[in-house]
């Protein structure tokens, strides 16, 4: 493991992991971004119909009674999808977040 032979220090070593695991967090948080983008006008109309087939166990549930497994109304409560922030808005964010993490990504190259 190329890792062992470095001769970095404990305090370099804990920086390099800082700046993975927020950079990990802030690109995270760019695909909910882009995903809520996508997803905008397919979250304003759930609980209009019913779906058979458990196609995402994060946003279908079983209702127990009918047995039939429907959208949950949590996607419609999003801040896109509820008119609660505008897609440039959100555009904008996801422009700062992709920033932040292309200045963390240019951090972690040790072969400059």
């Amino acid at each position: 493991m190329a890792s062992y032979s470095s001769l970095a220090s404990p305090a370099e070593w804990a920086w390099n992991i800082g700046l993975f695991g927020v950079g990990a967090v802030v690109m995270r948080g760019a695909g909910c971004v882009i995903n809520d983008l996508w997803d905008r006008d397919i979250d304003k109309k759930v609980g209009s119909f019913h779906i058979f087939l458990l196609l995402s166990y994060l946003s279908y549930s079983l209702d127990a009674e009918t047995g039939v497994f429907h959208r949950t109304e949590r996607t419609k409560l999003r801040p896109l999808a509820s008119g609660e922030v505008k897609p440039l808005q959100a555009l904008t964010f996801l422009g700062g977040q992709l920033s932040v993490g292309l200045a963390i990504l240019t951090q972690l190259n040790w072969y400059s």
